[in-house]
Order: structure tokens, then sequence, then C-alpha cells
């Protein structure tokens, strides 16, 4: 720590866990905090687009402005160290308490990029029993996207919706009293849902935008209409219908990918 708290590449890292403080602990303090306050309120602008319905060019504006000027930092970090004819040295404690308080505003702050992340990490583990088979067989190593549904903030008590899922998505669901199972998406509320052979009818016609094989999608499946606000599940064996579940969109914890 002695020599490295003076190196430029310790400036580096602590502008990379806390945008800003790269620069405030190489004394540059009003760029240090013109840094930090940028990312602030684009961080700000991040919460406000899943309340408030917005274009994708407003989001690239929004995100992809903070985002090179985030990026400029560390070029602009880099230049101001080698620019300086020497480096004042901090103290062993002082460069400590930078990190410390630094790894502190990063990851525990609520409204930290690092804290959204925790919040909304993906899991990934390994399948002990697969109700999706082929598509997903036991022992496979399975990513669960827990945002790709559903986004979880620090200021809201629930949860709240996103978009999705789309027709034939992978998706882990659990049934009250039951464990976690995977399934395929088939159909949604109000649409009459049925299974013939290896087809797929929705409303009387067949859906041919498959974006599975579909020999991965055989058996029967009677006319079932689907209730308002829920999803039609289907779970596979050997690629053959086992069973069909109408689930209510808060019981799907995320979008399946099988990795290998």
């Amino acid at each position: 720590m002695k020599r490295f708290k003076d190196n430029i590449g310790f400036g580096l890292l602590l502008n990379l866990i806390l945008p800003g403080a790269g620069h405030i602990y190489f004394r540059e303090y009003l760029f240090g905090v013109f840094v930090f306050l940028i990312m602030l309120v684009s961080i700000v602008f991040f919460f406000m687009t899943f309340l408030i319905d917005l274009s994708e060019t407003i989001n690239l504006i929004l995100f992809g402005m903070p985002t090179l000027f985030y990026l400029f930092s560390f070029v602009d970090l880099w230049r101001s160290i080698q620019k300086k004819p020497s480096i004042l040295p901090r103290r062993n404690v002082t460069a400590w308490m930078f990190l410390l308080v630094s790894l502190g505003i990063g990851l525990l702050v609520p409204l930290s990029p690092g804290n959204f992340i925790w919040r909304n990490q993906p899991e990934l583990f390994t399948v002990r029993e697969s109700t999706l088979a082929p598509l997903i067989e036991s022992g496979d190593i399975v990513w669960i996207d827990r945002m790709a549904y559903r986004v979880n903030l620090f200021f809201l008590e629930r949860p709240i919706d996103r978009d999705g899922p789309d027709r034939w998505d992978m998706v882990r669901f659990r049934r009250p009293g039951e464990d976690d199972q995977f399934g395929m998406v088939i159909g949604f509320g109000g649409e009459e849902v049925s299974i013939a052979g290896d087809s797929l009818f929705v409303d009387g016609l067949p859906i041919e935008d498959c974006s599975v094989p579909l020999s991965h999608l055989a058996g029967e499946l009677s006319l079932t209409l689907v209730d308002y606000g829920a999803i039609l599940v289907a779970t596979l064996n050997d690629g053959v219908l086992e069973q069909s579940y109408q689930i209510p969109r808060r019981q799907i914890s995320g979008e399946a990918h099988c990795l290998f």
C-alpha cells in the first residue's frame, strides 16, 4: 500500500469505484467534485427511466453523454498526474480512508450503481432437476436474468414490472408451496392457446415465428383460455409437453439462459 497509494493506478482505482474520488485524492478537488455531481445527476435520471416512459433517443442522450464524460475523467486524471512535477504523498491512513469511503459509497449507499447491481444481480447455479428438457437439462449451468421482467429499486417497497416476457422465453417460476421450475412462455392473458402435434395455435391461428425448434414443443394441449393478468407457461420432458400452468406475472422470477 505504501508504494501503490502514490501511484496513478491507485487514483484510477478510486475513480473506478467512485467517480471523482481519484481526482480528489490527487488534490484535483474542483474537477473531482464536478465529476461526482455529473454522475450523481445521471444516476437520478437512470432511476427515472424506470418510472417514466422515454424514447430510446432521449435515453441514449441521458446516459451516453455522462458515460463519455466518465470515461474522459480517467484520461483527464492520467494527464493531470503526468503533468504534475511532483506528487505530494498522502499518508497511509489517508489512503485507506479514501479507499474505504469510496467502497462504502460505491457499494452500500442505496443510490449507488453498486447497490443497484447488488439488488438486481443475476443468479448462476447448476440445475438439479429440469422441467424444460432438452432446452435446459439436469446438470446444466443456468443464468437467471432477474432484471429481464422486473427491477428492484431502493425507494419502492415492491419491484416494478418491465416489458416482457415474450413468447418462447425460457423463464423460472414458482407456484405457491412448490420449488422453482423452468418453463416456456406460450400464451398471454385473453388468448386461446392450443397445441396439436408440434404446432402452437393462438386464437385459432398457427404461430410460425418460433424461436426454438418445433421438435422441442411436441404434444397435445386442449384449447385453453388464458386468464387476464396471467401468463401460460409450458414445462417439457424430452421435448414433449408435460404440464401447462397459468402463472401470475409476479411468480415469474426471471429469464433463464443456459450457459453450458
